[in-house]
Parts: structure tokens; C-alpha cells; sequence
């Protein structure tokens, strides 16, 4: 007999909202990988934190009017869905499920990509 086991979600505090600054992405280390968090008006959206093209890291890029800047290339990624634009081709940013709560940012493990439509919470 075959049986699947549900995956049951627990959430991680990853930060203080206060902490995020807003002139660049936030680095978060969880499960071995880098993640960014960046503030979109009163929208927490945390991102994978390595350029798709080679592998910098985000989090020592910068935001500028609504986009994440790569540091080594300069590729730009938009804060509110990740796509890349700029004359670049690259995959968009990868986000992850993650929810504010009480001034707390906290992310889904295991971490999760979302979906188009995905809730946040």
C-alpha cells in the first residue's frame, strides 16, 4: 500500500519589519539558501536572493523606483512580481509564501514557491 503523508506548514520568524531597510533587499538565510525580503508600500515579498543570470547576490543590489538591482550586472527585476526587464532576458525571481504579522515577517517552511494567485497567508 502506497500512502502520501500530507506536508504540514509551520512558519519561521525571519524578521523585524523595522529592520528592512527601504533602499535595498533584506537578506534572510534559512534551509541553506539566501532569500531577499523587500518592501512593496505596505507589502512584505520575499524573493530568492541569488540573480538568475550568475548567481550575485540581490541582497547587495539596491531598489530604485519599484525594481531590485542586480549588483554585478545591473539586471533589474520588478519588486511586485520579480519579472525581469531592462534589456534582459532572464527567468523571473522566484517568490516565496510568507505573511506579516505583528510587525514580524515570517516565511512558510518548508519553503514554498508561489503560485500565480497564491494567498500569502
Amino acid at each position: 500500500m502506497n500512502m502520501m503523508k500530507a506536508s504540514k506548514t509551520s512558519w519561521v520568524k525571519v524578521a523585524d519589519l523595522q529592520d528592512l531597510p527601504a533602499d535595498r533587499p533584506y537578506a534572510i538565510f534559512l534551509e541553506d539558501q539566501l532569500l531577499i525580503a523587500v518592501q512593496q508600500q505596505h507589502e512584505v515579498i520575499v524573493y530568492q536572493g541569488l540573480c538568475p543570470h550568475q548567481a550575485a547576490r540581490l541582497d547587495r543590489g539596491k531598489i530604485v523606483d519599484g525594481w531590485i538591482y542586480c549588483p554585478q550586472h545591473q539586471a533589474r527585476f520588478a519588486i511586485t512580481d520579480g519579472i525581469c526587464s531592462g534589456g534582459w532576458r532572464l527567468p523571473a525571481l522566484t517568490r516565496y509564501r510568507s505573511k506579516v504579522d505583528a510587525a514580524q515577517l515570517w516565511l512558510a517552511l518548508p519553503l514554498t514557491a508561489e503560485a500565480d494567485g497564491l494567498s500569502p497567508a
